[in-house]
């Protein structure tokens, strides 16, 4: 299980998130929606180790996720960005 408790994060001083608090279950699909600039993007790469924890603490299986997104990959945690441009949408 992953879980989010109270997490803060954010870009520099600009602060994104506030609080969240996600539980993501064992066999159970998760989504993640909002408005652009609603924290979407920023609560992935926070989990991913890409954007730091301000605070708050961010479990998996238990145990407090690694801190290196390489570490948090081998421990089965991805983040695939998918990208869509104009010569794709005609296809």
């Amino acid at each position: 299980m992953l879980e989010l408790n109270a997490v803060n994060s954010g870009y520099g001083e600009t602060q994104v998130l506030y609080g969240m608090n996600v539980t993501a279950q064992p066999g159970r699909v998760l989504a993640i929606l909002g408005r652009n600039g609603a924290g979407k993007s920023t609560t992935l790469k926070t989990i991913m180790g890409l954007l730091p924890t301000k605070s708050g603490t961010i479990t998996f299986d238990g145990a407090p996720i690694a801190k290196r997104p390489f570490d948090i990959a081998k421990s089965g945690i991805a983040y695939v960005c998918l990208l869509y441009t104009s010569d794709a949408a005609d296809e």
